[in-house]
């Protein structure tokens, strides 16, 4: 049969989750019939893969849903339509349940359509007393805050000039407190997005929101972090104390809510990543903490909760740079299930690719080169540019590494060849970005030269790791430096 939401949403739920939906079908306050069950029975047996391959027709499924009676497409359709509609429903109380805030909010909204005004405060001001008890003073925080002193101050029996409780003027303190978090996150993310692909959002309240997060650090840890963050992108910090700057972060997490640590983390490492004047192994070691943090405190704790393969790639990077290979083949096994399940397999082969190819750099063993290409050869030409960039550069490294044991750089070159068309052809990429690759390739072709040239000696060699070291900054100058280093 053909795929339709019906079938996805089934397919996205828990085998518990899957039991759960099953029971509140069949409960009195769904309002769901009995056809409706027995729809959502049978796709979730077929979901299990309790099938043959061709899965079950629409005519089964009708006849699972009403026994012998003759095939009615349109009915059978009016149904399933039904039945997706349950299932949604499902998912929200489901979220309601984990997300108290959305609960807190919608039960003042109803509490305050009725008439007994003191049951309504009495609830808000419970609800307001055990955020105030939380160590958290996120955006979170401060919406669901805003949202209850807004239903406080606009209930028709409340005192609104009331100067000894001004509930307005509350409201608008965590409305401001809500936006200014969520600028300071957004535009920083902006900043980072610039240096890769061609962007040009424009903060037009930059000012302002920086002049009231000014006058709020000491009041909110969680503005005050987030402001930290946004001035290294604003203001293009490419050195800055990063122990102190982490210890800051890492003491500051617990204001803040899930989704907030996992940027705040993030930001952190992409701008640790770029720092020009940081020693290569106390970055990684830096890099390795911050990453090894967003894995204990993040993704994984939440039910049916993604991560960005960006990030798990980079996670596995940074962990192998690190030199925790079992971590980094630990990570993979453990955590690939939190991939998006259409981008899951091609992030595993890239994974695996990163892995063999630091095995190979450390033990100096072409075994470990040539799983790495298997591996990255399985990855589609035609994929996506965040994967094509990492394939291609990975391509690069282990190609050299391979010819260096008296090869002349034949698949290296071509390759070369391959990824400059690509970077010409490719219009979503920033300037700086293209620049930064056509600069790496400048100069690994000069590192060949080197490697095979006659008159090879130590002095050239420095000569060629000082204009690395006092150049213009481009991707792998590091791995460059190192095997300028190997020659001598």
């Amino acid at each position: 049969m053909s795929r339709n939401t019906l079938y996805s949403l089934i397919k996205v739920l828990t085998r518990q989750e899957q039991e759960e939906a099953v029971s509140y079908l069949g409960s009195s306050v769904s309002g769901a019939k009995k056809h409706h069950v027995s729809c959502f029975s049978a796709l979730k047996e077929e979901a299990a893969g309790k099938h043959d391959s061709n899965g079950m027709s629409n005519e089964k499924l009708y006849a699972r849903i009403f026994g012998q009676t003759p095939f009615n497409g349109q009915k059978l359709r009016r149904i399933k339509s039904e039945t997706c509609r349950l299932v949604e429903d499902f998912l929200v109380l489901t979220e309601l349940k984990s997300r108290s805030a959305y609960r807190s909010e919608l039960l003042a909204s109803a509490l305050a359509n009725r008439k007994d005004h003191s049951l309504f405060e009495k609830t808000v001001a419970k609800r307001i007393d055990k955020l105030n008890a939380r160590e958290e003073r996120g955006k979170t925080y401060h919406h669901e805050l805003a949202a209850l002193y807004k239903y406080l101050y606009y209930h028709p029996a409340a005192e609104p000039l009331d100067k000894n409780n001004d509930l307005l003027q509350r409201h608008i303190e965590h409305l401001e407190n809500h936006f200014i978090l969520d600028y300071l996150e957004s535009g920083a993310e902006s900043f980072l997005k610039r240096g890769i692909i061609n962007s040009e959002e424009q903060l037009v309240l930059l000012d302002a929101v920086h002049e009231v997060a000014e006058r709020r650090t000491n009041s909110s840890p969680s503005i005050k972090i987030f402001l930290l963050l946004f001035r290294l992108y604003a203001d293009n910090v490419s050195t800055a104390h990063w122990s102190s700057i982490k210890k800051e972060v890492f003491s500051s997490l617990k204001y803040l809510g899930y989704r907030e640590k996992q940027i705040a983390l993030k930001l952190l490492a992409q701008k640790v990543n770029s720092s020009a004047q940081m020693d290569k192994a106390e970055r990684n070691t830096l890099l390795f903490e911050l990453y090894k943090r967003s894995v204990e405190s993040g993704f994984s704790k939440l039910p049916n909760s993604i991560i960005d393969p960006s990030h798990f790639l980079n996670i596995v990077t940074v962990a192998m740079k690190a030199g925790k290979f079992k971590w980094a083949n630990r990570f993979l096994k453990q955590k690939s299930r939190y991939l998006p399940k259409d981008e899951k397999t091609i992030v595993e082969y890239i994974s695996l690719g990163i892995i063999y190819f630091h095995q190979g750099s450390a033990r100096k063993k072409g075994i470990y080169f040539e799983k790495a290409l298997t591996y990255l050869g399985f990855v589609p030409v035609r994929c996506h540019e965040k994967y094509n960039l990492r394939k291609r550069s990975l391509l690069l490294r282990i190609y050299y590494e391979q010819d260096t044991e008296g090869g002349e750089f034949e698949e290296l070159n071509t390759e070369i060849r391959r990824f400059e068309e690509y970077l010409r052809g490719n219009t979503g990429l920033s300037k700086k970005k293209k620049a930064g690759y056509f600069l790496f390739f400048k100069k690994l072709k000069t590192l060949c030269k080197i490697h095979h040239s006659l008159n090879r000696s130590s002095e050239l060699v420095d000569l060629y790791i000082k204009e690395l070291q006092q150049g213009e900054k481009f991707s792998f100058r590091e791995w460059m430096i190192e095997k300028a280093e190997e020659l001598k």
